[in-house]
């Protein structure tokens, strides 16, 4: 039997109109003691052997590189963390370069889930994504520098007035960084009717 374990970081540089999940936006006075809880609960259960381990909020990488590192430190410390084990962070394009990426990369990450969702300009302001189509392709540079080999790319589809040619091209432009897993997830118009008015 494998045994996960999940690590939720839920502070955003920004929260997008669409997400449900428990992350917040402009709470960063709250980061260090959340933290600093996080590596006490991680603590508290020690000797569990662990086969994958999967950092998601929220944005993980909204965090600074020591914060992640110590988070990681903390599970390396108290649990048996397999050595073929799966590591992976969630990443926003807007919320790390180089110098971080290397970072995760040293700390033990090994896989990154990447928040694309879309490379069209007109779909990103819709979703009130902090990035752009620039930054999502530099995101990729980015991890293939810092020797990242197993990425995967979430992308949203079924966005009103989206083609299946439009979802084909950003697939295909994603592919060309050897992109490992597509998630394609079936957007849900929120029952917040404001929603639709921003976008």
């Amino acid at each position: 039997m494998s045994t996960s374990l999940y690590i939720h970081i839920p502070f955003c540089k920004s929260k997008c109109f669409y997400c449900s999940f428990a992350s917040y936006a402009k709470k960063d006075h709250l980061i260090a003691s959340y933290v600093e809880a996080l590596k006490r609960e991680v603590a508290s259960i020690r000797g569990t052997s662990i086969d994958t381990v999967y950092i998601g909020g929220g944005t993980p990488t909204y965090l600074s590189s020591d914060q992640a590192r110590e988070i990681l430190s903390v599970v390396q410390y108290h649990h048996i963390v397999k050595k073929n084990a799966e590591v992976t962070i969630e990443a926003n394009p807007a919320t790390f370069d180089l110098k971080k990426a290397e970072a995760l990369r040293e700390a033990g990450i090994n896989r990154v889930s990447l928040g694309v969702q879309s490379l069209n300009e007109k779909y990103l302001k819709f979703l009130g994504r902090p990035h752009s189509r620039k930054e999502a392709f530099l995101a990729f540079d980015i991890l293939r520098q810092a020797n990242f080999s197993n990425i995967s790319v979430d992308l949203i589809y079924s966005l009103p007035g989206q083609t299946k040619q439009e979802i084909k091209r950003t697939s295909r432009r994603s592919w060309v960084y050897r992109v490992r897993m597509f998630r394609f997830i079936l957007w849900r118009s929120p029952r917040d009717r404001s929603f639709m008015k921003r976008g």
